[in-house]
């Protein structure tokens, strides 16, 4: 029904561009982007088939729906939070979101654990 075509938009094949993929060596990704109060009413009942799950969701984490995924192949919400946030920084400081910053591992182990303790 309904929930059953929903949910097959939701976690539709997502094409990254080539160069992305070739630089990542990621073969295929799907992502959801409902809210964590709809997604767990969402009944699972469509074959996962690999790829990364890219997934809004970070509370609760990991979601009933990522779980159907190995855990090296699932991507929080809040990671991706982390790198949009990194993203910006750069803009900030740099005025380009591909030019890494000064001590960027640390800045961004600092935002990582700033994150996980709230």
């Amino acid at each position: 029904g309904r929930r059953h075509a929903l949910l097959r938009g939701v976690t539709a094949p997502y094409p990254l561009a080539r160069s992305t993929r070739s630089r990542i060596g990621w073969p295929a990704s799907r992502r959801r982007t409902l809210p964590a109060s709809v997604a767990q009413e969402v009944e699972v009942d469509v074959p996962i088939q690999g790829g990364r799950f890219f997934d809004v969701a970070y509370n609760p984490w990991p979601s009933r729906l990522s779980l159907r995924w190995q855990e090296s192949d699932r991507i929080s919400g809040l990671e991706m939070l982390l790198w949009q946030a990194l993203a910006q920084i750069r803009i900030f400081v740099n005025g380009d979101a591909e030019l890494p910053l000064p001590n960027e591992g640390h800045v961004f182990a600092a935002m990582r654990a700033a994150a996980e303790d709230i």
